[in-house]
């Protein structure tokens, strides 16, 4: 299974998937401009308690276990068993550094709404 490791705000990955872009950027922000500074607090005790790289890595790996599939972030955080909201804001780190992408739009299986379907990007 792939492992992530963020060194110098890059992931690099030592496994069978190959190696990770190097995009030579730094991490993605987690915050707009306008938020609040609970927001920058929030975001800096996740990346500081490794939470925020866990559930990247947790993603990731999923995505990449099912090539050619793409889910919604409701669906993603059901089937690796964490909040769906914190599976969106990771879909948007791991989007930042070019790992995964958005593949269409279809009724998602949870709360049947049409929303942005997400799948590991083909390397």
């Amino acid at each position: 299974m792939p492992i992530l490791h963020e060194t110098a705000s890059q992931y690099q990955q030592d496994d069978l998937f190959g190696p990770t872009p190097n995009l030579n950027r730094g991490p993605a922000p987690g915050v707009r401009n306008s938020d609040d500074v609970t927001s920058r607090l929030a975001i800096d005790q996740v990346t500081q308690s490794g939470k925020r790289l866990e559930v990247n890595n947790k993603i990731l790996r999923f995505l990449r276990q099912h090539p050619g599939r793409s889910f919604t972030y409701r669906e993603l955080g059901r089937l690796i068993g964490h909040d769906a909201v914190d599976c969106m804001r990771r879909l948007n780190d791991l989007r930042h550094d070019g790992l995964v992408e958005k593949r269409g739009r279809r009724e998602c299986s949870i709360n049947g709404n049409l929303m942005t379907c997400w799948a590991a990007k083909r390397l």
